[in-house]
């Protein structure tokens, strides 16, 4: 029997992975990272933070008026030697002035409820490289629900005074002759301070006048009150109301205005209620010897108070947005117009909601990177009170007239002369006089309304409106932890092997057929397209005499003109593989025997946002010619068929050791 050859195939070496990519800028859609944080601040001043929250002390001057006025009028007609009229005298000094005060040695309570919902945009996974800038936007809205809410502070008010009289008036009446005649005792009373009212911190009033006091706050005075005192009206302390929280542009407003104080104030009454032992001022009337009558009033003096509160607070809010990363990365901060605010190298991010986050993220990682999120409140709080007072005032003092009636002087005289007749003489009477002094003095003042600010004060280091002078930070407010959310870049990996599988006798195929595998995989975590494996079956030698016989997948679209040498692509190159996913190509081709050869074979593949990506493997194989020589006498059995190689000379050149050649 003629020797036969066969062909056999040995694969020596194997597989090299090695995918890249390169950088780029963020791309794709942006997700929201959203959270809907509470803020709340409760028992913060009124007034400002720490030395600057209060006390309150204002002294207001309502009145004040000085007068020193005399007088006199006189009518004195002699009628046959007898005096008929009369005269006035008067005189009047004094003072009125009374004035208000407003303390509040308390803060108060002010209390902020700041609802809010905070988005920030993050990149979508796997919509950039690492290495690459990414963005992280931010925005908030106020949410239904924001508040200013203020509790009073203790407060004290007191209307005080001190008044001063020296008063004096006569009449004479002449009747045939004349008499002095005191209207009333003089007066002389010092300048004397006096308390109106007191409202005090416990919602107390007290009149001294009444010698009473009302426990609860506001109080209205009833009729009786009103004339045993001179006060009618409402009383009240300020109370401070928040009034309706109104939002412009998220920030929060608030204004009202509460009048406390609305009375009128009858001074020559309430004077004469107080003891000091004077007479009635007010208009009184006198009948005098002869019919004569006098009318007068001392002092005339009302007095309309108004007093209301009004104060004005705005919530300002600057939220901010804390971000902790693992590892530190180089960022920079811009705002709304794209301006760069700030820039730094952190894993601990500080920046304003509203403002864009752009960070390197770390060259090389290829995992998402946890980024946990906190919102801290930062505010500017403003808050201006002031009083709008006003007194009316009128005052009329001393007022006299004097009514001296006509008297008979001589009395009608007739005389009868009989025949001639009866001759009469007209009685003689004095005239009638109707005198009028005064008034000595008069006042007046409108009740138009006065501002006086409660708050900020102005001393020597402080501007109102400045910065701890009218506007400052309310503390208070929590750290409110946010969603814990990660930055996610793509890892697109492709991976590739090759084997050779089988060598195939003459009985079972064609002499010096091969079949070749080529598996690719998807081993990254994003889709890859436009898939293609290369297998390059050039030989390192010329003359290799490579003909496929045959390219298929059962899987994977193959490219029908794929012959290993001009066209190496086993695919049409629109696959598309998804994550986790794979496909084996099988290539079967003939190939002349005598040589080493070498099959390189590269994968791949593109990323959703245009990254390519490869991976290489080779395979190197030899095929020589045997011949077998089964008359060598061999024990039956044994199972081994001698096989010789027919040149050992071309192993030897390559440094193969004939004893690794395996026979497939």
């Amino acid at each position: 029997m003629s020797p036969r050859m066969l062909y056999a195939y040995l694969p020596v070496l194997l597989l090299i992975l090695a995918p890249r990519a390169g950088l780029g800028q963020t791309r794709g859609n942006t997700v929201p990272v959203a959270d809907a944080p509470t803020f709340q601040t409760v028992g913060q001043t009124l007034w400002g933070p720490g030395e600057r929250a209060g006390p309150i002390d204002v002294q207001i001057n309502l009145v004040s008026e000085v007068w020193n006025k005399s007088g006199s009028k006189s009518d004195i007609v002699t009628i046959e030697g007898e005096r008929f009229g009369g005269e006035i005298e008067a005189a009047s000094e004094g003072l009125i002035e009374i004035s208000a005060r407003l303390r509040v040695p308390g803060a108060g309570r002010l209390d902020v409820t700041y609802p809010v919902s905070v988005e920030l945009r993050i990149p979508e996974p796997n919509s950039f490289r690492d290495g690459e800038e990414v963005s992280i936007h931010s925005s908030y809205s106020l949410r239904p629900g924001g508040s200013i809410s203020t509790t009073p502070p203790e407060s004290r008010f007191d209307l005080t005074g001190r008044a001063g009289l020296r008063t004096s008036g006569r009449v004479r009446v002449c009747l045939f002759s004349c008499t002095w005649i005191d209207l009333f005792p003089a007066i002389n009373l010092e300048d004397t301070p006096f308390t109106v009212l007191s409202m005090s911190a416990d919602d107390r009033l007290s009149i001294p006048v009444l010698d009473i006091s009302h426990q609860v706050l506001p109080h209205t005075m009833s009729a009786l009150e009103a004339d045993l005192s001179g006060i009618s009206g409402t009383l009240d302390l300020p109370r401070y109301p928040a009034g309706t929280t109104v939002v412009a542009d998220r920030s929060l407003l608030t204004a009202a205005s509460h009048q406390f104080i609305d009375i009128s104030l009858d001074l020559d009454n309430y004077f004469s209620k107080l003891s000091w032992r004077i007479p009635s001022l007010d208009r009184q009337s006198a009948n005098l010897a002869g019919g004569a009558k006098a009318e007068y009033f001392i002092l005339d003096a009302q007095m309309p108070v108004l007093f209301t509160q009004k104060h004005e607070m705005k919530f300002d809010p600057k939220l901010q947005v804390e971000l902790v990363l693992p590892v530190e990365v180089p960022y920079r901060i811009t705002d709304a117009e794209n301006g760069e605010v700030a820039s730094g190298t952190s894993n601990q991010i500080r920046f304003a909601v509203g403002h864009s986050l752009h960070l390197t993220f770390p060259a090389g990682v290829r995992t998402p990177l946890s980024v946990t999120s906190g919102y801290e409140l930062d505010n500017e709080f403003s808050a201006h009170s002031e009083i709008e007072f006003g007194a009316g005032f009128t005052q009329k003092v001393g007022e006299f007239g004097l009514k001296v009636p006509s008297v008979e002087v001589i009395p009608r005289t007739c005389i009868d002369f009989g025949e001639l007749g009866e001759e009469c003489i007209p009685a003689v009477k004095s005239p009638s006089f109707d005198l009028n002094l005064g008034p000595l003095f008069t006042a007046s003042q409108s009740l138009s309304p006065t501002h006086s600010t409660l708050f900020p004060s102005e001393p020597s280091d402080c501007t109102p409106g400045t910065e701890g002078c009218g506007r400052w930070t309310l503390e208070g407010f929590q750290v409110v932890d946010g969603t814990l959310f990660a930055l996610d870049p793509e890892d697109p990996v492709i991976w590739v092997s090759t084997a050779i599988v089988s060598g195939l006798a003459t009985y079972t195929g064609g002499v010096g057929t091969l079949t070749q595998t080529l598996t690719v995989e998807n081993r990254g975590d994003v889709t890859l397209s436009l898939v293609r494996v290369a297998d390059a079956l050039a030989a390192q030698f010329a003359n290799a005499g490579i003909v496929v016989n045959s390219v298929t997948s059962t899987t994977l679209t193959t490219n029908p003109g794929f012959n290993g040498v001009a066209d190496p692509n086993t695919l049409a190159g629109s696959d598309v593989l998804p994550v986790g996913g794979s496909g084996i190509i099988t290539v079967n081709f003939n190939v002349a025997p005598g040589n080493i050869y070498h099959s390189a074979v590269t994968a791949t593949g593109r990323s959703p946002i245009g990254t390519d990506v490869a991976a290489e493997a080779s395979a190197r194989f030899a095929v020589f010619g045997f011949e077998f020589h089964p008359d060598v006498l061999l024990e039956n059995g044994s199972g081994v068929i001698p096989a010789v190689i027919r040149s050992t000379s071309e192993l030897d050149a390559r440094m193969i050791d004939p004893a690794s050649i395996r026979l497939d």
